[in-house]
């Protein structure tokens, strides 16, 4: 399994730390996914730092 794919397995404030981290080297499809799924999951409108 990739990064992504355990940063998505993580609970809560666990998985938004290690997302911010990992968020900068992340490519645009991988970002893209991450959204669909806070989407998919009804998290609202998406942090600051998740758009950038």
């Amino acid at each position: 399994m990739n990064l992504l794919g355990n940063v998505q397995n993580m609970a809560g404030a666990e998985r938004e730390d290690m997302l911010r981290e990992i968020w900068p080297y992340l490519g645009p499809e991988s970002k893209k996914d991450c959204l669909a799924l806070d989407r998919a999951q009804g998290i609202g409108k998406a942090p600051e730092w998740k758009l950038r």
